[in-house]
């Protein structure tokens, strides 16, 4: 990072209340290097967006330029102690608390949607056979789900194994199956298309379940019952920290959570199936 020490701010440009933003920043210093910025607007009493809003209107990208330029302006000793300590922007400590943050979000959701996943659970241990359907991460937290059911001697299909064009297994769907959609965003064509597809082929037959983040998504028409989930990347702010996560992250918390129930619902019937408790045996004490 390229950063001018002799480098002239418009204070000008600011309002009151970041005028005295700006002068609580000179003065405390060493919070901005200690503390993430959303803790700092708590703190402050203020919200993420004004802190975001103040940076820019003093020309800075993120919170690292203008903690350098803070530190030009109070001896080239702070600056070194920032980049040694690099508290504010530490992967373990910002990714654990992201983390945190969006499974506590997911808890909240899920109870408050517990009629509609014991419903789910409920059409899960009753259905001739389940489908699902999803892409890129969705798809590998639908084969994640799906690991379980094969060893509960659930049938499990996966859709969209096939191109779209060349589809047969589409249309083995009938009624008494259920379908499982996962889509975080909710906006994939593809996905849209699919669901759209399996609805005019079942005839409204087969219940249509879907697991999403984004509550106004086109998807939510078309299904029969959806639940909603956490989308952890809107807790990512590039512009602030450094961090990348994977999508993933909420369909584990929410895919847990049903297998947990699920198993708690049918444990008389589960604990006897010998495939699952071997699974489960293999992994607890790392053995085949």
């Amino acid at each position: 990072m390229n950063i001018d020490k002799d480098r002239k701010i418009n204070l000008g440009s600011l309002n009151k209340n970041q005028i005295e933003f700006y002068n609580f920043a000179t003065k405390n210093i060493n919070i901005f290097l200690e503390k993430p910025i959303p803790e700092i607007a708590k703190l402050y009493g203020v919200g993420v967006s004004f802190v975001y809003t103040f940076f820019k209107k003093l020309g800075f990208n993120n919170s690292r330029e203008f903690i350098f330029y803070l530190g030009f302006n109070n001896g080239e000793e702070f600056i070194q102690k920032m980049n040694n300590q690099n508290v504010d922007i530490n992967p373990n400590y910002a990714l654990h608390k992201i983390t945190k943050e969006s499974n506590i979000v997911n808890r909240l959701l899920l109870e408050k949607q517990f009629d509609k996943i014991t419903d789910l659970i409920n059409h899960i241990t009753k259905a001739n056979n389940i489908y699902g359907l999803g892409f890129g991460y969705s798809k590998l937290a639908i084969k994640d789900i799906s690991g379980l059911f094969t060893k509960l001697n659930i049938t499990f299909n996966l859709v969209n194994n096939e191109r779209y064009e060349d589809a047969t297994r589409i249309k083995e769907i009938t009624k008494g199956d259920i379908v499982i959609v996962y889509s975080l965003r909710g906006i994939d064509k593809n996905v849209i298309n699919w669901t759209k597809r399996i609805k005019k082929l079942t005839e409204n037959q087969v219940k249509i379940f879907l697991i999403t983040s984004n509550t106004k998504s086109q998807l939510i028409k078309i299904v029969d019952s959806y639940i909603e989930i956490d989308n952890i990347m809107k807790r990512i702010d590039i512009l602030d920290k450094d961090l990348l996560l994977s999508p993933l992250n909420s369909f584990i918390f929410f895919n847990n959570y049903i297998k947990t129930l699920l198993y708690i619902m049918n444990k008389e019937k589960y604990k006897t199936i010998k495939d699952f408790r071997e699974e489960m045996h293999s992994w607890i004490y790392e053995k085949n």
